[in-house]
This record gives structure tokens, sequence and C-alpha cells, in this order.
């Protein structure tokens, strides 16, 4: 799982991630977060500019071909979407509780007029009869061609991750 977030950062930034016997170090900024679930099907990275820490960027990875997906808007989005706020929009309330909230300049994507309005993550806890299950809920709500969406995602624990190797 490790090295599937590991490539989720890779791809989404560029950075260069060292081999798992190396020590994440938690980086410098509290808007560094990374989930993907374990297919990987659908994956995001919130993270600062590294030339800009005043703009947040998050970034979303949808790879749906064969996945059960009901909802058809959320099917036909394009398979990544990158959205910037400034920081002054964004709150980092503790580690994996991320909000950046106001509409971001629209983005054409495969003929696609995108509008992000926020972009939220909050930590859940479930009691089962079969155990507990903790992680992160997220949740991107976005403007398509003047139409609202809200693209939910869900991931435990095992598959989030809050720092990377710089």
């Amino acid at each position: 799982m490790k090295k599937m977030i590991a490539l989720l950062l890779v791809c989404a930034c560029g950075w260069t991630v060292q081999a798992q016997e190396t020590t994440p170090v938690k980086p410098k900024s509290d808007f560094v977060l990374a989930c993907s679930d374990e297919k990987p099907s659908v994956g995001f990275v919130v993270r600062e500019l590294t030339d800009n820490p005043d703009v947040i960027v998050a970034e979303l990875f949808l790879f749906l071909q064969g996945q059960e997906v009901t909802n058809a808007k959320i099917k036909a989005l394009p398979s990544y979407l990158r959205f910037e706020w400034p920081r002054s929009q964004c709150k980092s309330l503790r580690p994996f509780v991320l909000s950046c909230k106001g509409a971001v300049a629209p983005t054409v994507y495969e003929g696609a007029t995108i509008r992000a309005h926020g972009f939220d993550t909050v930590l859940f806890q479930e009691i089962w009869t079969t155990g507990l299950l903790r992680g992160v809920r997220a949740f991107l709500n976005l403007e398509v061609n003047g139409e609202a969406l809200n693209v939910p995602m869900m991931y435990t624990s095992e598959f989030c991750t809050d720092q990377a190797t710089f």
C-alpha cells in the first residue's frame, strides 16, 4: 500500500520518493495528504505548491474503467483533475482534516468546463459487528458545464498518508 501512495505522489508532483527503508519525514506543510484505494481506481493528493506555498493544490486521479460507478456524471469525468486555491481559503484543522472553500477559475478538461467550489476531508470511525473501521472521507464539490456535482470518496486509514519524503 505504501508503494501505491508513493506512486500517487510521484505521479502528482514529480517528487522523488526514496526506498521504503527510509523513514518518511513529516513535511513542513500541514497541507499534505494523499489517499488511494486498493485497486487503485480513485486517489487524490492535496499539497502546497513547491515554488509558491501560498497556493494549495488538490489533484484527483480517476481510473474508473471496469469499476462499478452508478453516477454517470462522475463516470464521465476526466481521469485527472487539478484545482488550486489560495492558502487563505484553506484550513488544516489536524492531520487528515483539510478544507478548501470558494470557487476557483474554471478549467476545460476533455471538452467539459469544470470549476471546483470546495474540497473537504473528514476522519471517520465506524463500529461494525465485524470490527472497527477508521479512515478518511473526502468530498470534492464541482460544477461541470454549469451543473453541481459532489464527488464523494472514502478510504480506510491504511490507504492514506499525511507524510512524504522530499
